[in-house]
């Protein structure tokens, strides 16, 4: 048998219906609900920089996605660049260099190091907060539930993830940090059983 760790999260998704990139694709927007149980991402990028060799700090959103844009386009190359939202007025050249993960101000020569993170986000690409089983919203009177799944993550009394702009909560298993043991008695059961993830998800997994 071939035995395979699949996070719970990918077993969620939608079916992969194959490729229909040429197929004309309806023109009404896919139902709210869909939407909020099922996102395209479960994580998005977060840059830091470590002000004390102990801690860490997140950049401003604009700088975030700024730097994001310099290191995907860096091609294993330094990036300059003067745009960045603490700089205004100082014009100052910062270089970024992703070999070794550092930032240089090029005019005084201060070196930090950088990191990039992948955390939780809701399908509005909000930061989920881990929350212990314990933390209840005030809005909710009743049991909290997995918007993904619809587990009542109360009854389960684990930790799990919060959206406190959205109302919008996930548990560990749809986030993926718990794997599942799951067995197939052939090859052509595991085909099967992975077809069943969507090309989003697909794409995922290989760069992983």
């Amino acid at each position: 048998s071939i035995v395979c760790h699949v996070p719970n999260s990918q077993l969620a998704m939608q079916p992969f219906v194959g490729d229909n990139s040429l197929m004309a694709r309806p023109t009404h927007p896919p139902p709210r609900q869909m939407e909020s149980r099922f996102p395209s991402e479960l994580t998005k990028f977060w840059w830091e920089w470590q002000d004390n060799q102990t801690s860490w700090t997140p950049f401003p959103e604009a700088d975030r996605a700024k730097i994001e844009h310099l290191y995907k386009t860096s091609n294993g190359r330094p990036m300059d660049t003067t745009d960045l939202s603490w700089n205004r007025g100082f014009n100052s050249v910062y270089r970024y260099d992703f070999n070794v993960m550092t930032q240089i101000n090029l005019d005084s020569g201060k070196k930090r190091l950088l990191r990039r993170r992948d955390i939780p986000c809701c399908p509005k690409m909000h930061m989920l907060g881990r929350k212990e089983s314990t933390f209840r919203p005030f809005e909710n009177s009743g049991d909290v539930l997995c918007d993904m799944c619809m587990t009542n993550i109360t009854a389960g009394k684990e930790a799990y993830y919060r959206c406190s702009a959205c109302k919008y909560n996930r548990c560990l298993s749809c986030q993926g940090d718990r794997l599942t043991l799951k067995c197939f008695a052939s090859l052509a059961d595991w085909r099967q059983e992975f077809t069943a993830l969507s090309r989003s998800q697909v794409d995922r997994l290989r760069e992983d």
